[in-house]
C-alpha cells in the first residue's frame, strides 16, 4: 500500500469501531503529535472510513493539522478484510506482555530527559 497525505475532512469514523478515546488518551496523543509528528500511518477503507487511527485523527484535528499520512485498503468499510484489520489493530497489541523491570528503567530514563507527558504514563 502507498502512503498518501489525505485531508482530515475526508475521513469518516467507522460505525463499528469498538474503541473509545477518553480525554486523557487524547491529551497524550496531542502531546505526541506536537513533539514527534506522525510516526504511524492511519489506515482507511477505500470508501473513506477509518480502520486504524481514530484517536490520532481526533488529536490531529485538535492540533490544527490538515492532513494525515494514510494507507488505503482496497475494500469497503464493511468488507470482512476491513473489519478484520480494525479488530487486529484494536486488539493484538493488548496481547503483548511488559517486562516490568525493563519498562521501569525505560520510563525512568524518559522521565529524566524528556518527561512522561505524551507517553501514556504519569509520575504515579
Amino acid at each position: 500500500m502507498k502512503v498518501v497525505d489525505i485531508p482530515l475532512s475526508e475521513f469518516k469514523p467507522h460505525p463499528q469501531n469498538p474503541r473509545q478515546h477518553p480525554e486523557s488518551e487524547l491529551q497524550h496523543l496531542q502531546k505526541s503529535l506536537r513533539d514527534h509528528g506522525w510516526f504511524k500511518n492511519v489506515v482507511r477503507s477505500n470508501d473513506g472510513y477509518t480502520l486504524c487511527g481514530h484517536g490520532m485523527l481526533i488529536a490531529a484535528e485538535r492540533e490544527g493539522k490538515k492532513t494525515a499520512p494514510t494507507e488505503t485498503v482496497p475494500v469497503a468499510h464493511d468488507h470482512p478484510k476491513a473489519l478484520k484489520i480494525m479488530a487486529l489493530d484494536n486488539t493484538v497489541s493488548r496481547l503483548a506482555e511488559d517486562d516490568d523491570t525493563q519498562l521501569a528503567a525505560l520510563l525512568a530514563d524518559v522521565q529524566r530527559t524528556e518527561g512522561l507527558d505524551g507517553t501514556g504514563y504519569s509520575d504515579a
